[in-house]
């Protein structure tokens, strides 16, 4: 899943955070990692009752996120 591989890549390669953008909550699902920030992509191929970001308050929360790291 893409949520095995973050966390690999991340153990491998020293991440201590991330931030992981996709438009599939199944995606983001796989994912149980509290470093990681996750934000569902409303611009993709999300259900219409999916609550997540526009494009602009993704980039907003993404400025916040490394602004507080």
């Amino acid at each position: 899943s893409k949520g095995e591989f973050i966390n690999e890549y991340m153990l491998k390669n020293n991440f201590i955070s991330a931030i992981f953008v996709d438009d599939n909550i199944n995606n983001l699902n796989t994912l149980q990692n509290k470093n990681v920030k996750k934000i569902l992509a409303l611009w993709g191929n999300t259900a219409p009752n999916d609550e997540g970001y526009t494009q602009e308050k993704a980039v907003s929360e993404i400025k916040s996120y490394f602004i507080s790291k």
